[in-house]
């Protein structure tokens, strides 16, 4: 090879941007769009391209982390800027696409089962379930109801939470004209589709939940051991205990699971407790810490503030928690019952309760928590007592 060669090659190599510079610059074309629709991002830490990017999610946020190339292209494809995410689903809105998608997921099965399921085909070739009649603030719409591979929009926001291409129910072909109408419209023919799934081939889908991140992680044990022999604990309270544990996707059933733990320890109704309020005040005053307990109320600035008033949709009475040492226990048991009486009573006539689906069973991490706490304590009171002879 001659020299010139050599320096017109050195030119050329000089001139190609590296998988870097490329994967930079289309990211930050995704950040000039964003920016020109005002919707706010910023880059990863460090040198690695990517983008956080907020979108809209009701009166809400729902922050996405980008960092594949691949991913960012997709998005440039399409109006990306319009998409609104649907509450705590994995679901989405694109209104100037007028579609409606959401995550389809098994019940009681993974994804990657190899179990037939006569689904699974239709499902493979898009499954497409039929007009139906919607009617919106704007008027009465056919909607066209589909089932099948996540499209690539769906894909190109969704597959970050999950990691794997889902099936999806897409909705197209109506209006809406807020984030709560296009909630509704999705909550109400998924459930009418599903519902017919479920009659016809006796399998059971669902629009699944963000994944819950776990706001205190559990620290590293390193070289400790736990420490025995431990207590005994009886079997049929753990049994409930562990229901709960395994429920953690399900706000509802953890709460009432570790709810029952209390209840099973309640004390026999005798004339000065005749409630059920009265006897679970009576069994905290009993099994419970309250240093230990206000210590966890107190635990962060998160925690204290939702229960002192933040978390008044869940319970109508909050917490105390003022600078003065007060005895929480007695506030924690109306609380706690309050909502368990909520979540059990559902009766059409009320407007109070608790349902899977609604906004108050998201908020119910912190009292998950509690209810949890208090389901230890009890759980130890009572193994001291087993094993002390009482």
């Amino acid at each position: 090879m001659s020299e010139d060669d050599s320096a017109d090659s050195t030119d050329l190599s000089d001139s190609q941007p590296t998988g870097r510079e490329a994967a930079r610059k289309i990211f930050d074309a995704l950040g000039a769009r964003c920016a020109a629709a005002g919707l706010h991002w910023y880059p990863p830490r460090g040198h690695f391209p990517g983008i956080y990017v907020r979108f809209l999610n009701g009166a809400n946020f729902r922050e996405l982390e980008l960092l594949v190339e691949e991913q960012a292209e997709a998005l440039l494809a399409f109006p990306f800027e319009h998409v609104v995410f649907l509450g705590e689903l994995m679901a989405l809105w694109i209104p100037p696409l007028g579609r409606i998608e959401a995550a389809l997921f098994k019940v009681s099965a993974t994804r990657f089962s190899s179990t037939y399921d006569p689904t699974d085909r239709a499902f493979s070739l898009g499954y497409f379930c039929g007009p139906a009649d919607v009617d919106t603030v704007t008027g009465r719409y056919e909607a066209r109801v589909t089932i099948g591979r996540a499209s690539d929009e769906f894909d190109a926001l969704c597959s970050a939470e999950y990691m794997f291409r889902t099936d999806t129910i897409r909705i197209e072909g109506v209006q809406c004209v807020c984030h709560d109408e296009a909630y509704s419209v999705l909550t109400t023919l998924s459930n009418a589709v599903l519902f017919a799934l479920e009659r016809e081939y006796q399998t059971a889908y669902y629009v699944p939940r963000l994944p819950r991140t776990k706001r205190n992680p559990t620290p590293l044990l390193g070289e400790a051991r736990p420490m025995l022999p431990a207590p005994l604990v009886e079997a049929s309270p753990m049994s409930l205990y562990w229901y709960a544990r395994a429920a953690a996707d399900m706000p509802l059933i953890a709460f009432l699971g570790y709810y029952q733990v209390l209840e099973y320890y309640m004390p026999i109704r005798t004339p000065t407790l005749r409630s059920e309020r009265e006897r679970l005040c009576d069994l905290l005053q009993r099994c419970v810490d309250a240093p230990t307990l206000s210590a966890f109320l107190h635990s962060s600035v998160e925690r204290r503030q939702f229960f002192e008033g933040q978390g008044g949709a869940l319970a109508a009475r909050p917490i105390p928690l003022g600078q003065s040492p007060e005895d929480p226990r007695s506030p924690v048991a109306e609380r706690v019952y309050e909502i368990r009486c909520r979540i059990v009573h559902t009766k059409r006539s009320e407007s109070s309760f608790i349902l899977p689906a609604s906004p108050q069973a998201a908020l119910l991490e912190h009292d998950i928590a509690l209810v949890q706490l208090l389901a230890q304590a009890v759980l130890l009171a009572n193994a001291r007592e087993i094993a002390e002879g009482r």
